[in-house]
């Protein structure tokens, strides 16, 4: 085992204690974060020391050469997150808290834009179109004023979980209807943002003990199992009907049963995106942003992409990446990444200045997250965000919390908020 490898298990424990001594939780921010840190970023290298014969997903003329710096990138980051939270992360309470009014109104309005989504998904439905199909080969290209709008239905329902004591029935109706759109449209990310955001409340809200540690686990593995099916069940594309696709689904899986463990850990994982933009970066291939992706992103809250001009569009971190790495490509993409984004940014040597920056965001988060539920649903929706974040870029990210931004915004001039005295 190599030094950086074992460097990033004995940090992962080290900074699991002392967020426990900080924190008194074994939920904690950090202990979160260490989680999603090691699925997105570096379960891949903890996997290829057990089994070389994985493969990362990115381009074929990829190299492993450079597999240890990245590693060495993302353990620097973790130290620089962890340093941050360890520091400015503080508990506190607060004699005001202000909550929404109506939150059947976000409900509802979750119900209508699903109506509008599956409406809209079976005009457009092409059983000839594989998935992958028309990607945008540029920024300004991406943008789809109506599939944002339609988005607002797992902000309201983010936040309706998120703020409000919701029955069993109304989430396993819930539940019901992402599952359908996760398997009608291959995609996991909506069904992540809306169940993370229930669970990750009742995680951070409730004591940890051998019941809930138990019955979470169970959650947690048919959740995986889930997610394991949809991208297998998508792939297969060699016969017809539904009934054949779901039968040989179950084959693939029973037949390669020894795989499904490293699958499962490798998931989420970036680090053949991470490696690529280093190696551009590296070899000279692609030019540095120092920043800039970050600034088009925050200008992206609040300015369109079509109205942004191409000069700032084309600061875009997934974008600027695709048009060196595989450009005039529209029927394959990569997800892009964080760390990614942090490389192309600041090259090797500062591109934890990007982790230093969550650890501050998601600090001032926790430590303000009694004053309001803005801020209640920030905290707990950025989990369920970094979860599929950290296979997006900076710009994807900021929209998401736009969107909260927003809910509330029209919430507050609509008098449908109220300051209540909290009681000491």
């Amino acid at each position: 085992m190599n030094l950086v490898l074992f460097a990033s298990i004995m940090s992962f424990f080290i900074q699991n204690l002392l967020a426990f001594l900080k924190f008194r939780k074994i939920v904690n921010p950090i202990s979160i974060f260490t989680v999603i840190h090691f699925f997105h970023n570096w379960s891949f290298s903890f996997s290829r020391y057990f089994n070389e014969f994985i493969f990362w997903r990115a381009d074929n003329n990829v190299t492993y050469d450079t597999i240890n710096e990245v590693l060495f990138i993302n353990l620097i980051g973790s130290w620089a997150f962890f340093t941050a939270i360890l520091l400015f992360a503080k508990s506190a309470d607060y004699k005001v808290y202000t909550k929404l009014n109506n939150l059947s109104y976000l409900l509802n309005g979750y119900y209508a834009l699903s109506a509008i989504s599956l409406y809209r998904i079976f005009i457009n439905y092409s059983s000839s179109l594989p998935y992958g199909a028309d990607q945008a080969l540029d920024s300004i290209s991406a943008f789809d004023p109506i599939s944002r709008l339609i988005f607002f239905r797992v902000i309201f329902c983010s936040i309706y979980l998120i703020c409000s004591k919701v029955s069993i029935k109304t989430f396993l109706k819930i539940l019901f209807i992402e599952i359908f759109f996760s398997i009608i449209t291959f995609d996991r990310k909506e069904i992540l943002y809306i169940v993370m955001s229930f669970f990750t409340k009742i995680l951070i809200s409730s004591q940890v003990n051998i019941k809930n540690v138990l019955k979470y686990s169970a959650m947690a593995i048919s959740g995986l199992i889930f997610f394991t099916f949809i991208p297998i069940y998508r792939s297969i594309d060699y016969v017809d009907g539904f009934r054949n696709i779901l039968n040989e689904t179950l084959v693939v899986i029973t037949d390669y049963g020894s795989y499904i463990l490293f699958y499962i850990l490798n998931l989420a994982n970036s680090e053949g995106v991470q490696n690529w933009a280093y190696q551009l970066v590296e070899n000279g291939e692609m030019s540095l942003l120092y920043g800039k992706s970050y600034l088009q992103a925050f200008i992206n809250m609040f300015v369109l992409r079509v109205f942004q001009g191409e000069t700032i569009s084309s600061w875009q971190a997934a974008y600027h990446f695709k048009n060196v790495a595989y450009p005039n490509v529209d029927n394959q993409g990569w997800d892009f990444t964080f760390t990614a984004e942090a490389i192309q940014n600041f090259g090797f040597t500062y591109s934890f200045i990007s982790f230093l920056f969550l650890g501050l965001f998601i600090s001032y988060l926790y430590s303000n997250r009694n004053r309001s539920d803005l801020i209640q649903s920030l905290y707990i929706f950025s989990w369920p965000v970094l979860i599929v974040a950290f296979r997006m870029d900076s710009t994807s990210m900021f929209r998401l919390y736009s969107y909260v931004f927003l809910t509330f915004l029209i919430f507050y001039l609509t008098n449908n908020t109220q300051k209540i005295e909290k009681e000491n």
